[in-house]
């Protein structure tokens, strides 16, 4: 049993609080730099020892800036929103171009929907025309354009093109993505984590809508316009990103959230399937196993009570600072620190 007994084992253990959020992933730097120093020789050949583990997976983003170039392997084993990405938000502007933002009875887009397809990076890379044909619609007070004044490259022809049902509109879309997968294509020597996290957003948005276009022509699935957008839309926005790393060799970014679902509570608990009560003895569980062999401990909280922010220390924190039998040293990061 004595094996197993390591939570009494000597630790350093630090609760830092920081007045923000993005203070805490500014933070991760000087973290770095204090970890790689007990490295006697000087370089990061420790990194598959160190995790980083978010509770506000919406941090990943600031704390993949914050990490510094030392740090060469980085295996991030959570998933990335994909509503966080530009391929999510090229989507949504297709989308309400071809439902909301075309008028059937008139044959005209309106201007919002155009310019907001225009002005996407997206459109502008792909499109040579689109940064001009946005300054002469604005010129000319054009509020509602007919197609066939948009359609001035291929590109453009390709994107107002009216689309009717819920299979053309799937059609279109996966047209469209298999265009922007063109910018992707080649693997240039400038690509960082980003762009491979916006190749592989692509990809999994492309799958998605295709899987429910074979629904749609198999006679499986039967929509609405509008049911056929919200459903869409709510499947993107839920979707996430996986990242590829080697786990043996890299500083870790573990996931800790569960899955979403379309299940509310109510029927998940008649059922006996797993609910908030299960997770949360699931979330103890691997708090106390995350720092159980661990040497050094840095836990970070957010004191800004804003919004749903509680503005405390949470109550795994509260509980480790009680009946932990270690001396925890307390800081705090002032508003400018970084």
């Amino acid at each position: 049993e004595t094996a197993f007994d390591v939570l009494r084992h000597p630790k350093n253990v630090r609760f830092i609080s920081a007045p923000t959020e993005n203070a805490q992933a500014r933070y991760l730097p000087e973290w770095i730099h204090s970890v790689m120093k007990n490295d006697p020789s000087g370089t990061p050949t420790q990194e598959k020892e160190n995790a980083v583990v978010l509770c506000n997976e919406s941090l990943l983003l600031p704390v993949l800036h914050s990490i510094p170039s030392e740090v060469k392997n980085v295996n991030i084993t959570m998933g990335f929103p994909l509503a966080q990405t530009p391929v999510y938000s090229f989507i949504s502007a297709l989308i309400e171009l071809q439902t909301n933002g075309y008028r059937r009875d008139t044959g005209r887009y309106s201007y919002e929907a155009v310019q907001a397809v225009l002005k996407h990076p997206y459109t502008r890379q792909l499109s040579p025309s689109a940064e001009k044909l946005e300054k002469q619609l604005t010129k000319d007070n054009r509020f509602y354009p007919l197609p066939s004044e948009l359609k001035q490259d291929e590109f453009l022809e390709q994107v107002f093109t009216p689309q009717t049902g819920i299979s053309a509109l799937c059609q279109y879309l996966t047209d469209t993505l298999r265009e922007v997968s063109i910018l992707y294509r080649q693997e240039q020597e400038t690509d960082d984590i980003f762009n491979q996290l916006y190749r592989e957003s692509l990809f999994k948005s492309y799958t998605l809508i295709n899987r429910l276009l074979s629904l749609i022509d198999s006679g499986e699935l039967n929509l609405q316009t509008d049911t056929l957008k919200r459903l869409l839309c709510r499947l993107l926005a839920t979707s996430n990103i996986p990242f590829h790393g080697e786990p043996a060799i890299s500083m870790q970014l573990p996931k800790a959230g569960g899955e979403s679902s379309f299940i509310p509570y109510n029927l998940r608990k008649a059922f006996g399937m797993t609910t908030i009560e299960h997770k949360n003895a699931v979330y103890a569980y691997y708090f106390y196993r995350l720092i159980q062999r661990a040497e050094n401990i840095t836990l970070l909280y957010n004191t800004s009570s804003d919004g749903l922010n509680r503005g405390e220390m949470s109550r795994f924190m509260l509980q480790f600072l009680v009946e932990s039998p270690h001396d925890i040293s307390r800081e705090y990061l002032e508003a400018g620190q970084s």
